[in-house]
């Protein structure tokens, strides 16, 4: 049946060979072809949505500010109004930074729209502060809706650049404690700084007032030791973390603390408010400040890191697309190492073997 094989010239059976051989390392070569190509996609596209989110954080940090600030201004102390117009400036130029992110790195348009529809309703409100045309509370409210509204989209964010899909578990904590985690932290101290600075240049806090405050200071205690277990979390994992985060963290983590002192003795458990307003929200910005400083190194680490990897799979992309003879290890995107062993790759052939170790 076989008879034709003995027939073929000793050239036609070497180039059988190599078409039974090409064909047996054909989809394996493919399928991994497709996984590079994958790795890379996912790799680059976790790189473009750290500074998106870096950016956006940058909005929400001004405009709890400007929240406490509008606080203290429309419950008399005008001498925190100058403040606050540099406040508002403040979020105008974080603002668009952020919606020029969100072009520059793709950001879904659905989320840039949400912006843009946020930045219609911020102004709104800046504009009744300015003119004195709204309380206290119903401006506290508003400035927490626009917030929150920033962290949904923040939200949105982290699934569209699939940040949360890194296996490395040292990232993982640290990108929860930089990016999900420290935001709300510093939206509950911000909350107690609006709130505390509005009651004590009242010099009043009604009842109902005192329990709301009391539930502020619980959640935000919460935030804290979450934000505090991702954190240590990361610097155990990876101990270049606890090098570079360990001092910014224990800052905060006392600044913190002293807040939580401050605004239990001199608002919450105190029937005389005499404390001076401008101090509680100097005392309160210092610490979201210090909040603010882990959450920005941490994220400029983790864009390092991920950067370095898009790198490292964009190379490991060009290597097996253009090297005509490559033998070498390189990492996949789950840090497993892989024998790469392209032999006489050509635009006719190529073949791929892959063991995992």
């Amino acid at each position: 049946m076989l008879h034709w094989l003995t027939q073929l010239r000793l050239a036609q059976k070497f180039t059988l060979l190599g078409l039974l051989t090409l064909a047996m390392v054909a989809f394996p070569s493919a399928l991994y072809l497709k996984q590079t190509i994958t790795d890379v996609r996912q790799a680059h596209r976790q790189a473009e949505g750290v500074p998106v989110l870096m950016a956006l954080n940058m909005v929400i940090q001004h405009t709890q500010v400007h929240r406490g600030l509008s606080a203290g201004v429309l419950s008399g102390n005008e001498g925190m109004q100058q403040r606050r117009v540099t406040a508002k400036e403040a979020v105008n130029q974080a603002l668009g930074n952020a919606a020029a992110i969100l072009v520059q790195n793709n950001a879904p348009v659905q989320e840039q729209q949400r912006l843009q529809k946020w930045q219609t309703t911020w102004q709104a409100l800046e504009q009744a502060v300015a003119a004195n045309k709204v309380e206290v509370a119903d401006s506290f409210a508003r400035h927490t809706d626009l917030i929150a509204e920033l962290m949904m989209i923040n939200e949105e964010l982290l699934v569209a650049y699939r940040l949360q899909s890194n296996e490395d578990p040292a990232n993982v904590a640290l990108l929860q404690a930089a990016l999900v985690q420290a935001p709300q932290l510093t939206e509950g101290v911000g909350q107690m700084q609006a709130m505390g600075t509005g009651f004590l240049t009242q010099a009043f806090l009604s009842v109902d007032d005192r329990g709301a405050f009391r539930a502020l200071i619980s959640q935000t205690t919460t935030f804290q030791k979450q934000v505090g277990r991702f954190i240590q979390r990361a610097m155990t994992l990876n101990p270049a973390y606890q090098q570079e985060l360990g001092g910014l963290v224990k800052t905060a983590t006392e600044l913190l603390n002293e807040s939580n002192h401050l605004a239990r003795t001199e608002v919450l458990e105190i029937d005389l408010l005499q404390y001076p307003a401008s101090d509680y929200f100097n005392k309160l910005t210092q610490t979201i400040d210090a909040i603010n400083a882990v959450r920005i190194s941490g994220a400029d680490r983790l864009a390092q890191v991920l950067d370095a990897n898009a790198d490292k799979q964009r190379n490991v992309l060009i290597r097996c697309a253009a090297n005509p003879a490559v033998q070498g290890r390189v990492k996949s995107a789950d840090g497993k190492a892989v024998l790469v062993d392209w032999i006489g790759f050509n635009a006719a052939s190529a073949a791929v073997r892959c063991t995992g170790e």
